[in-house]
């Protein structure tokens, strides 16, 4: 999902897949979402200091700020349910 995006290359895939264990794929795409809008807040709050034609980056600090916001709605229930569906037990 970020690979559309302007982000940073220290975004730590394998620590965001531990911390994002458990998540939906809509709630991935929200984390995501929610990051871009914390780049974009953060441009804004230094408006004055950077040329108007900046793309914000999404670095790690939004994705994890972006991901202690986002909760994880799936419960280990869910996820069993889905688990053993699939596997037709």
């Amino acid at each position: 999902l970020l690979i559309n995006s302007n982000h940073s290359i220290v975004i730590k895939i394998k620590e965001l897949a531990v911390k994002s264990s458990g998540y939906s794929g809509a709630e991935i795409v929200s984390v995501c979402r929610e990051a871009a809008l914390y780049a974009i807040e953060e441009i804004d709050m230094k408006a004055q200091k950077v040329d108007k034609n900046e793309e914000p980056t999404i670095q790690m600090h939004h994705v994890i700020r972006s991901l202690h916001k986002t909760k994880r709605q799936i419960t280990t229930e869910m996820l069993e349910f889905y688990s053993s569906f699939g596997s037709g037990k």
